[in-house]
């Protein structure tokens, strides 16, 4: 289970407290914006892996 995954179940759960829902945390603001740049990144590299995959084969 990545971090993505994690913010998302969390999210899911429907979590509150006397200060309100969970979404309205800013730590849980910060973890979610986190998830979201370690996705992007894992994107980039799996894109970054097969561009050079791709220009090896053209050798």
């Amino acid at each position: 289970m990545n971090l993505k995954e994690i913010v998302e179940q969390l999210q899911k759960c429907g979590f509150e407290c006397e200060a309100g829902p969970l979404e309205n945390n800013t730590a849980f603001i910060e973890l979610k914006e986190l998830a979201d740049s370690e996705e992007d990144r894992v994107l980039q590299d799996k894109a970054d892996g097969a561009r050079e995959e791709y220009l090896e084969s053209l050798d």
